[in-house]
């Protein structure tokens, strides 16, 4: 008999970057392990109600995807299903990509400018100013990380900003796509992550 088919409710794209830190968070969440997927092939993609694709190289997250034949699956898979990308996340969900160009999920109407915020050594942390709709869920200023960060730059009124940083959109949802150009995963508020588990 074939064993039943796991169902997760949320996976984490786990090719390269920050994966395990956003698998930390979620496990403080659930507090079952069982009910994460580290997502690397088609079939754990398939098994996840949601998906988190985590900063890191998004050029090296694109050759990953390519080589294990993801690319097109997780374009698709975008459409239907809630989709959070963090820093290089954003980047690769993102319709236009500069600085330089580069392929990517086109799934967010939004323009991602790559290392903005500058280079590694000029990474910090900052405070984000919830605005918008999520003001509703999350009342006060997150505490984020900026780690060679990306600027998104809104290409539609359909995206709705969430967040800002010294007046730029740092923070941006598209119905089911949530982007942020910095890391929230490496601090201890996890408000963000429960927001994204319930869109």
């Amino acid at each position: 008999m074939a064993g039943k088919r796991a169902i997760y409710p949320v996976g984490v794209l786990a090719l390269q970057g920050a994966a395990q830190s956003h698998i930390s968070c979620l496990n403080r969440i659930y507090n079952e392990k069982e009910k994460i997927c580290a997502v690397r092939t088609l079939e754990e993609l398939q098994n996840c109600q949601r998906l988190i694709i985590p900063g890191g190289e998004s050029t090296t997250i694109l050759k990953l995807l390519s080589y294990y034949q993801l690319f097109e699956p997780l374009k698709e898979y975008c459409k239907t299903h809630p989709i959070f990308g963090s820093c290089a996340g954003g980047i690769l969900l993102a319709n236009k990509v500069s600085h330089p160009e580069q392929l990517s999920l086109k799934t967010i109407d939004i323009h991602a400018i790559r290392n903005y915020y500058g280079t590694q050594l000029d990474s910090f942390n900052a405070e984000i100013e919830i605005c918008g709709s999520l003001k509703n869920f999350i009342p006060t200023p997150l505490k984020a990380a900026f780690i060679r960060a990306p600027k998104f730059e809104p290409l539609s009124d359909q995206v709705e900003i969430l967040g800002q940083y010294q007046g730029y959109p740092v923070l941006l949802r598209q119905n089911n796509i949530l982007i942020a150009s910095f890391h929230v995963e490496l601090g201890e508020d996890l408000r963000l992550h429960r927001y994204f588990l319930r869109m």
